[in-house]
């Protein structure tokens, strides 16, 4: 049998959201695990936006972070729009609060409602509604903030992908899915990124969020950038710089169970910094964790709010 190519992970020290910076990382990065896209392309930024909170400056990606992004992708060639799909509010609402709008005005680029659906049946037999702003893309690029997280532990480049199902249905799915061991919902995590347009994921540690999540933590200054066509390999190479075990994430231990490739550092090669470069020791993760499913009332309220985003 052949042995598979393992799998490239760009790292490297950032220590500012200054677009030009960012601009000048992503060039960096994209030059070390040799990702070019075609001219032309339509690009959509997928950010982590959360919901429209007065939290959003930790529990978001950053809006120039994502305007640095941007710019690379405009000077190559490509169209370029975000969005997300907020738990609860409009991603238009989200952009506002964060600051993105400005950005997205600024910049000149697209905003992807994510509002119409597209009914896909994952690997695991679970159907999602995923929203077509992200079916229509040519490239999907995924862009996590490396936070912590009080259901999964530590939320990355893998779970950011949970924000392509629409708002109030992601709460649907906490509680229909999240048992008590949670299997389920974790395999609906591990395919998501498998029936999306391929692309490349780029964390936000800049400054990251620890202590707990995904909302009110406290600012950690991790400064660092990565990325990765897999996000599985990415997040493998930031548990290590966290110093979080990887067994101790349920999300690493279910691609793990299902022998998913990249989800080890064996599978890895670091092209620029290896995570010892980055590495630090005290970095908080919550040391137990909230019931994934979530309560009635939770998901009501997640609906309600998204109806009256739609009629209000």
């Amino acid at each position: 049998m052949t042995a598979m190519a393992k799998i490239d992970v760009g790292l490297l020290r950032a220590t500012s959201y200054r677009p030009e910076l960012v601009t000048q990382q992503v060039d960096t990065l994209f030059a070390g695990v040799g990702f070019r896209p075609a001219a032309g392309d339509h690009v959509l930024l997928k950010p982590n936006l959360v919901a429209p909170s007065m939290l959003h400056d930790l529990a978001c990606t950053h809006p120039e972070f994502v305007g640095g992004v941007a710019q690379w992708f405009l000077d190559h060639g490509c169209k370029v729009a975000v969005g997300d799909s907020p738990a609860s509010g409009s991603c238009r609402q989200a952009m506002k609060v964060v600051g993105l709008d400005r950005v997205v005005q600024k910049l000149g680029l697209g905003i992807a409602p994510f509002q119409e659906t597209v009914s896909t049946r994952l690997g695991c037999g679970v159907k999602v509604a995923i929203c077509r702003d992200v079916l229509d893309c040519d490239l999907l690029v995924n862009l996590p903030k490396v936070k912590s997280h009080g259901l999964v532990r530590v939320t990355l480049a893998v779970k950011n992908y949970f924000g392509v199902i629409k708002g109030w249905r992601k709460a649907m799915a906490h509680q229909v899915y999240g048992g008590d061991d949670a299997t389920s919902f974790m395999d609906i995590l591990c395919d998501l990124p498998q029936v999306v347009p391929p692309g490349i994921s780029i964390c936000d540690g800049i400054v990251a969020m620890h202590v707990t999540g995904p909302m009110d933590g406290k600012p950690y200054p991790l400064n660092l950038m990565g990325c990765s066509v897999s996000p599985q390999a990415l997040d493998a190479a930031l548990l290590e710089i966290l110093g979080v075990i990887p067994a101790q994430s349920p999300l690493w231990e279910r691609l793990h169970q299902r022998g998913v490739f990249g989800n080890d550092l064996a599978d890895v090669h670091f092209p620029l910094s290896a995570p010892a470069d980055l590495a630090v020791d005290d970095f908080i993760v919550p040391a137990h964790l909230n019931p994934v499913r979530f309560n009635v009332s939770h998901v009501v309220k997640s609906l309600l709010n998204r109806v009256a985003v739609r009629f209000g």
